[in-house]
This record gives C-alpha cells, structure tokens and sequence, in this order.
C-alpha cells in the first residue's frame, strides 16, 4: 500500500516581479505540513522556516497551516499557495504578516447598493507594527507591482474608463468568464475606508526597497487613487479602527486580530481596476519541471518488496500518539517490526483487504512470490541465525471483493512434488504457472533444513543420547514411586469388620 502521496502547490516568491511556480512535492501520507515545506524546499532552495502554507479558495485565503497539522488535512481539490518570507517570523518579531485581499466596487443595476467581489490573487504582506498610512501604500504598490500596467504613468486619462471587458474573474489562478452579479461577493461586517495617492513603480530589490519605505520618504508622487484601503472583519465589530485616513497618521497593527477572517482590503473603482490592473499577469504562472512526474501505477510487485517495508520503520499518525514514559506526554513515534528466528513453517499473510475512512476495497495487485529458494536471511537481525531458505508448499486464494467470494488452494503433494489445485470437493493437477497469481492470498513456505513432508527440524525428531538418559532416569523414578505408593496402600487380603 502506498505510504506517500502527491500534492500540487504554488510558490509565491518574495520578488513581486517573479512569477509564481508551480510544484508537484512527494509527502508521506501521515505526515505534516513541515513535511511538506521540506519537499519543496529541497526543489525551491527556499529554506522551510521561510514559507508560510495556506490554502486560497474563491480570491481569499480559505485557511493558514501552522506546521504541526497533519497533511491529511489537504484534499486533492484544494489549491495550496506557499508563500515566500524574507526572514524567519520567529527570528523577526519587529514586523507581522497582513493577509490583503483585492476588491472591486460594483453598484448593482436596479439598486442603490454596491458590493465589493473579490478578485485576482490574495498575499501577505510583511509590515512593521507601526507605520504610515503613505508607507503601507507604498509597501502595497510595491507587492502588486507585476499586476499593474505599465501606463499607470497618464494618471489625467484615468479618468475616462477604457472599455475593458470586467467579466473575468480569476478563480485559484484560472480566468472564469461571469457576470459581476455571480461573482463570489463577501460584505464585510465592519470596515473603514482610507484614500491614499497613487505612486509609479521602483526598480530596487523588494527586501531593499521595504526597508526604504519604512525608514525613508516615500518612493512614489501622488497621482490618480489606484484604490482605497479597508480593514474588513468578518464576523466581528472591532475591525475598522486601524485607519484614520490622513496620509502621515500612524497604523498600528496588532496581530491577534489578523487572520483569515480580519484582512486588509484593496478597494479598486471598476474604471480603475480596467485601466491598471492586469489580469492576465494572476493568470500567468511557471511550471517547474517536477510536474512533469507522473508515477506510475504499479501493476505488480515482488514478495521481497513487502517484507522490506514490513520490517521498515515507520511513523505513527498525529491521530495515534505513544505515551512517553520518560516526559510522561503523548509523542508521534515511530514504530519498527523485526526479525529474529523464523519457524519450520513460515505463513505470509498478504493484505488483500484496504479500509479507510471513507471506503473499503479489495486489492489485487500481483504479489510476484518465489515457489523456491525464498531467502530471508537478510531480514532475520539475529546475527547467529544462519541461511534461511525457504520453498512454497501451498498457496491459499481469494476471489471476488468484499461484499462475498469463493476460496480455492493450491499445494505440493510430498510424495510425487506435483502441485494440485482444490476448489471445493473437486481436485486437479496443477502447473507452476499457475501458481503466482493475483488471487493468492496466503503464502505457506517450509524451510529447507527441515525434514521434508514434516515440518519439523531434523534435532525435533532424534532427541540426543542425554536427553534419552534423563529420560530412563524419570521413567525409573516414576517406578519407585509408584512401588513405594503400592506399599501405603491396604492388602486387598486383609478383611475389614466394625462393630
């Protein structure tokens, strides 16, 4: 059974100019999500304590990983997003990650109401605790910088919208084609709206150039409003009184109230989303060569295969922790099955049966099984246990699922070595090919240095002289106990009477 899975992410890098990639990371099945950053690390370069995981569904983040939560976690169908730091969170308590979602205005026609769809993609964006309104924006253009055009430079024509088409929404990466009406709106339940001036663009690295931001003057000159900056709360009450609105007025971050649920939002007028905002760029991404890995499906494997991993170390599930006697707390373990003797008769039971959470099935992979010579010396950790040679007497076999099925056998006749196939009362000869198949589902090997036809060692069935000795010696015992048992007892000559 497969012990590893496949999951298809996005990296986001910290350049805002980098497009993102896509990978395709082997993790094991009950692994966790540092397993995850591991495997992408060793393809990316990025080290895993600089990745922050999270899952965007519908243009938001839909939830954030911490890196003790089981992968199980993940389903196929979700689109994973990791996104790329400068430094390590821990090692930088100075700064906090901003979720920030994209918004467009859109005033419904027949209503005096305007609802704000989200769209493009959401990012983090690494700020101080304590920083201008005029910076914040800065930092912001700074990030959105591969997802805004080139003539953002003619901020006077800005004013007559071009005729664009607005009806796509990238959805995970992809374009969708719909309405703004059937967008995927999300009203926020306390928010606060902040116009800042827009800027153009830098061409310094991105780490350079935040550091600028937060310790000199603004980059940019103020220009057309790109968009308007809101807090959004969902859910709650106390999330529009971060901005104030005035340009050099201090923002205080706090994190606790951050997360997928309070996020800073990016307000843009549907003229100005038209005119500046590229969405092709969300749509654009590159695949590394990983994704070109398919595995494939084996058809069969070899009996040698499933004893390795039977005897292979193995990492207990989140779900199934060892209680440690020495920090008397719950660990996720690992566990390791070994070999040290092996018997005359050796009984493999193969797993045909799979259950899961969600389904059963039966498995009919071709277990490639040998009908002699089956070595497992080196599985055996007892380093006294000699060569351990084994040949295939009889097979028994399964066929149909789990639902119902009919068992047959075949076996080795000692007397004239010829295989026979049982199925009920009916019995036939047999050919070694037909032997190894995709029914067989237990295995029942005799060893080589056994007497043949017994089962038994040859030392089992000639007792050494001092073991016969001791024996005439308890035989002899026995009689003098009993002898002496025979005096204890009455005559039967002797009459008794009473009165």
């Amino acid at each position: 059974m497969k012990k590893e899975r496949t999951l298809e992410v996005f990296m986001v890098w910290l350049d805002p100019l980098a497009k993102h990639t896509q990978y395709k990371v082997t993790v094991p099945k009950v692994g966790q999500i540092s397993d995850l950053c591991a495997s992408l690390s060793a393809l990316c370069d990025v080290p895993p304590e600089k990745m922050v995981v999270t899952d965007i569904y519908n243009h938001r983040f839909h939830r954030f990983f911490s890196s003790n939560e089981n992968l199980s976690s993940i389903m196929e169908r979700d689109d994973i997003y990791v996104f790329e730091l400068s430094v390590s969170r821990q090692e930088d308590p100075e700064h906090l990650l901003v979720p920030v979602h994209l918004r467009e205005k859109y005033k419904q026609s027949g209503f005096n109401q305007t609802s704000t769809p989200l769209f493009g993609l959401p990012f983090l964006l690494r700020v101080p605790h304590t920083l201008t309104e005029e910076k914040l924006y800065n930092l912001l253009l700074l990030r959105l910088r591969r997802f805004i055009r080139a003539d953002t430079k003619d901020c006077e024509d800005s004013s007559s919208p071009k005729h664009h088409p607005i009806n796509g929404s990238a959805t995970n990466g992809t374009a969708e084609d719909c309405s703004p009406s059937e967008m995927e709106t999300d009203e926020p339940d306390d928010e606060l709206s902040v116009e800042q001036g827009v800027s153009s663009e830098s061409d310094s690295s991105s780490l350079a150039e935040e550091q600028k931001l937060e310790n000199g003057p603004s980059l940019l000159e103020p220009c057309r409003r790109l968009f308007s900056l809101q807090i959004t709360n969902m859910g709650k009450t106390d999330g529009g009184a971060l901005l104030t609105g005035e340009p050099h007025a201090q923002i205080h971050f706090q994190e606790e109230r951050l997360s997928d649920r309070c996020y800073l939002s990016l307000v843009w007028e549907p003229e100005m989303k038209r005119s500046f905002f590229n969405e092709a760029a969300v749509e654009d991404f590159e695949k590394h060569h990983s994704m070109d890995y398919k595995p494939q499906k084996k058809m069969s494997c070899r009996l040698r295969d499933c004893i390795q991993l039977f005897t292979t170390k193995e990492k207990l599930g989140a779900d199934d922790p060892w209680y440690c006697p020495s920090c008397k707390q719950h660990q996720q373990a690992t566990k390791q099955l070994d070999l040290w003797s092996l018997p005359p008769v050796l009984v493999v039971h193969l797993k045909r049966f799979s259950y899961s959470r969600y389904m059963r099935d039966k498995l009919d992979t071709l277990v490639e099984f040998p009908l002699r010579d089956l070595d497992m010396s080196e599985f055996l950790i007892n380093p006294h246990a000699g060569v351990c040679l084994y040949d295939l007497i009889a097979v028994s076999n399964h066929y149909g699922g789990m639902g119902g099925g009919h068992y047959t056998a075949y076996a080795k006749n000692v007397e004239d070595g010829q295989w026979y196939s049982f199925d009920d009362s009916s019995v036939s000869p047999a050919s070694e090919e037909q032997i190894v198949s995709k029914a067989a589902y237990v295995l029942f090997y005799q060893r080589q240095d056994t007497v043949r036809g017994t089962g038994y060692f040859a030392l089992d069935r000639e007792p050494p002289a001092e073991k016969e000795e001791e024996e005439e010696d308890e035989d002899e015992e026995d009689v003098n106990d009993s002898e002496q048992e025979e005096d204890l007892q009455p005559s039967p000559d002797v009459s008794m009477s009473t009165s």
